[in-house]
């Protein structure tokens, strides 16, 4: 067993594959996006198609967890993804090459440890649902020179990076410099619920002169605001997600 020690502050296009995706895209969805940079709301992740069907081979696509991917505040009820098809679009664009990350604001909990049990369980329920981050990045790094929070240092742990309640910004601009050697992104595209990160995180693209989408998933916070408690929101999603007819007919005969 490893203990902590004290804390110390210390352009190829893959248009064909993302068209999976395309259902019914709505010409006011692409209308409502402004350039080829900034932050877009949106309900659902077909209407980052776009953006998608353009990246380059070394773009890096960034998911957070909680009311954007997932969400499993009930623990009596199953984790539900926010749209069934999220596993393989995830595949999708690892298949072609694009790195993806996940980046959630979730404390640690590895004050005594190398990583904590909660880490361990966080990566398995995601691959519960299929979704596999440690494609793109296996590592495993403690960010022990950025501040830590009670005891814990942000963490990266098979493809998730915890940034233990730090500005998620932050945070990834050291992941960026522990990657720079083997991976220096030409854009970043990144999909989360709070918007205050998704500014934090294009003033860092900004000024490491990286291309930058923000794409503000609200679908949850939405049914939140109309008064559904933690377990409606679940089962609403778990009753509404089912994989539509369309897409897995294209996947199965694009070869995706």
């Amino acid at each position: 067993m490893f203990f902590l020690k004290k804390c110390r502050k210390a352009q190829y296009i893959f248009i064909v594959s993302v068209i999976g995706f395309s259902f019914i895209f709505n010409l006011k969805d692409v209308l409502s996006f402004n350039g080829d940079t900034g932050i877009r709301e949106i309900k659902s992740f077909k209407q980052a198609q776009s953006t998608l069907q353009k990246l380059s081979a070394n773009a890096l696509v960034i998911f957070d967890l909680d009311e954007t991917l997932v969400e499993e505040r009930d623990p009596d009820l199953p984790a539900a993804l926010t749209h069934a098809y999220l596993p393989e679009l995830i595949k999708i664009l690892q298949d072609h090459g694009i790195k993806t990350l996940a980046l959630t604001d979730t404390k640690t909990f590895s004050q005594k440890r190398i990583f904590s049990d909660h880490e361990d369980w966080r990566h398995k329920r995601l691959e519960g649902l299929n979704i596999h981050f440690k494609k793109s990045f296996e590592n495993f790094h403690i960010f022990k020179d950025l501040p830590c929070v009670d005891e814990g240092h942000p963490v990266l742990f098979k493809g998730i990076l915890y940034s233990n309640r730090l500005p998620k910004g932050n945070v990834l601009s050291a992941f960026l410099d522990f990657v720079k050697s083997s991976f220096k992104p030409s854009e970043i595209v990144l999909f989360d619920d709070l918007l205050h990160n998704l500014k934090n995180v294009e003033m860092v693209a900004f000024q490491r002169q990286i291309k930058f989408r923000g794409f503000h998933y609200n679908k949850i916070r939405e049914l939140r605001d109309r008064g559904y408690s933690d377990a409606e929101i679940q089962r609403h999603l778990l009753k509404n997600n089912p994989k539509g007819p369309l897409i897995t007919y294209l996947l199965n005969h694009l070869g995706l």
